[in-house]
Formats: C-alpha cells, structure tokens, sequence
C-alpha cells in the first residue's frame, strides 16, 4: 500500500512540477496539470498491461513453469483419484502489473475528478 501511495504522490509531483514550468511559459496551470495527469494515467495503464501481459506470456511459456505444471498436473489427477473427485486445476494470477493499473485508475479518477470540479 505504501508504494501505491508513493508512486501516486510521485507522479503528482512530476505533474505538478511540469505543469508550473508551463505556466511559466505562458500556459495555463490548471488546464496543464489536467493534461498531465491524464497523459501519465495513460502511461501508466499501458505499461501496467504490457508488464503483466510480458510476465505472465514468459512465464507461462518457460519449459520449467510447463514442467512445474505437468507435475502438479498429475499429482492433482492421483489425488484425485485415490479420492474419487475431478481434478481441478487452479491458477495463480500474476500481480506484476497490478500496481501500474491501480496507480493509472487513480491518476485517470483524479483526472477526471479535477476537471469535472474546476469547469
């Protein structure tokens, strides 16, 4: 939880940094932080996909992580039978990606929540 908070405080920072450089320039602050913080929410979401997409491919495509699999596979099945039950396969979701995405929701909520609030 505390590097969710600090990521989001991060890129706040970063947004607001950039944002007063382009009000110095002659742009607005507001409409500049807004920009902002979409664009890096969008940053954000994407690679949160591309890194939990990248992750999971390789890992699932590795000879070790099929071995792993076959072996508990047949495991599972001589469990299974010594019990009479089907065999059920179950699955553990990779989370690598996970904090881009939830820091990516944040950023695009808040996004959405300033510019509904200062227009």
């Amino acid at each position: 939880m505390r590097m969710l908070i600090a990521d989001l405080i991060f890129s706040n920072l970063l947004a607001l940094a950039i944002a007063a450089v382009a009000s110095f320039l002659g742009r607005g602050f507001a409409e500049s932080f807004i920009l902002l913080t979409f664009l890096l929410s969008g940053i954000y979401l994407i690679l949160g996909g591309m890194l939990g997409f990248f992750v999971a491919s390789a890992v699932y495509q590795s000879p070790m992580f099929q071995r792993t699999i076959a072996k508990l596979l047949r495991r599972q099945k001589e469990d299974s039978e010594q019990k009479g039950v089907k065999a059920e396969v179950k699955e553990k979701p990779t989370k690598r990606g996970l904090r881009f995405i939830i820091v990516g929701a944040a950023l695009f909520l808040e996004t959405i929540l300033i510019a509904l609030a200062l227009f």
